[in-house]
């Protein structure tokens, strides 16, 4: 069976996969995450993909048995023949990966190298966010015995994750003491104020609600401080929306927040619940109730709520945040890699230059930026001007 062929079919349309089959596979992979779930990729293909972008989905079969998926689009531009491979969705999720069966990585990560390099005359191969402790990355960063790709590796990010014990009494035994005491602190002077509770959205149409209410906390929040929120863009409500409403009745994704005196939110999270993980998605909190760090205090109430769960790790997701790092977390390491074709032609070198331009400006050059609030006011400005960043209704 290990000596069988692995067949590559490319799809160009979603509604040709099998959702069903897709999931399946997802779940018996070595590292799934609801990022890669079908409905995912189909909620963002439908709300955010660009009108240049071309589905391009790779199914490995051994035997007639899937075994692998490259879930990738692609865009042509700039040189002809030239085309950027990617994950579906990059730039606007965590993490990413290949799916693919326990025991079967090294084989078919080749077979959809090799199916990629005889589809386009000359690709870069952007595979972002990936775990540095996946298989996709060993395999990847040691190469796949061809001579005539080239690549390069760049450390982008990281994900900072909290491994949970069995109880409560464990995991605060080695957190810090100072944290302990703030956290506590805070809650007793909330508390004094008036009634505060840690909520879990238990029906369709309070997690609805509750949704709602977290765009325009979310909006308030930024754009108090200054800054923006993405959930000003019409599409990135949408695609909430959707997975909200797939997802709520199968457990995935769930709302939680900090009431206060039974009819007002302090501060809201959307996390998914998958493969016994607790992921913190994201979240947004009143700034007029910032002097209690209501978000503080809900953390530690996930926290404790994952714990009482028997869920085996609470995941931050992607980012140094000061509110993760005080926890005593351990980190992953998150990898962006490319790879060219052909040998060190101009134009392999003029898209290698182009790509470590494009680095230095993100992980150096964009946060610096994102510090003067005329630039990011102006950000704001074309962007409403274009239509894009709209006022929330």
């Amino acid at each position: 069976m290990n000596g069988t062929k692995v067949d590559i079919k490319v799809v160009n349309d979603l509604g040709d996969c099998s959702a069903s089959d897709w999931n399946d596979l997802l779940e018996s992979s070595q590292n799934p995450f609801p990022f890669q779930r079908y409905e995912w990729i189909r909620s963002w293909w439908e709300n955010l993909a660009s009108g240049s972008e071309n589905l391009f989905i790779l199914l490995a079969r051994k035997q007639d048995k899937l075994i692998g998926i490259a879930p990738l689009s692609y865009k042509r531009h700039g040189w002809p023949g030239h085309a950027a491979v990617r994950f579906i969705g990059s730039g606007h999720f965590d993490y990413f990966d290949f799916i693919i069966a326990r025991g079967e990585e090294e084989k078919t990560i080749a077979a959809f190298i090799a199916y990629i390099r005889g589809y386009f005359k000359q690709f870069e191969l952007q595979l972002k966010n990936i775990f540095k402790d996946s298989p996709s990355f060993g395999i990847l960063s040691g190469g796949v015995g061809s001579k005539d790709l080239n690549g390069m590796i760049f450390r982008e990010d990281v994900v900072p994750y909290l491994k949970l014990p069995d109880t409560k009494e464990q995991f605060y035994n080695q957190t810090d003491r100072l944290l302990r005491s703030d956290v506590k602190r805070r809650q007793k002077r909330l508390t004094e104020q008036g009634k505060a509770e840690f909520k879990r959205c238990n029906t369709f149409d309070e997690a609805r609600d509750a949704l709602e209410d977290f765009f325009a906390m979310h909006i308030k929040r930024w754009e108090s401080a200054e800054g923006y929120s993405v959930y000003k863009f019409p599409s990135r409500r949408k695609l909430m929306r959707d997975l909200l409403q797939g997802w709520f009745e199968k457990k995935l994704l769930n709302i939680y927040y900090l009431s206060y005196n039974e009819d007002k939110k302090l501060a809201i999270c959307i996390a998914f619940e998958f493969n016994r993980r607790f992921i913190f998605y994201t979240h947004a909190y009143d700034p007029d109730f910032a002097k209690f760090s209501p978000a503080k205090i809900l953390v530690s109430e996930l926290i404790n709520f994952s714990i009482d769960n028997r869920y085996k790790e609470f995941d931050f997701g992607i980012g140094r945040e000061a509110y993760k790092l005080e926890w005593p977390c351990e980190i992953r390491g998150l990898c962006n890699i490319y790879i060219y074709t052909g040998k060190n032609t101009p134009l392999t070198l003029l898209l290698k230059w182009r790509r470590c331009a494009v680095s230095v400006y993100l992980l150096s050059i964009l946060p610096f930026l994102r510090k003067f609030r005329p630039i990011v006011y102006l950000w704001r400005r074309l962007n409403q001007r274009r239509g894009k960043y709209q006022r929330f209704e």
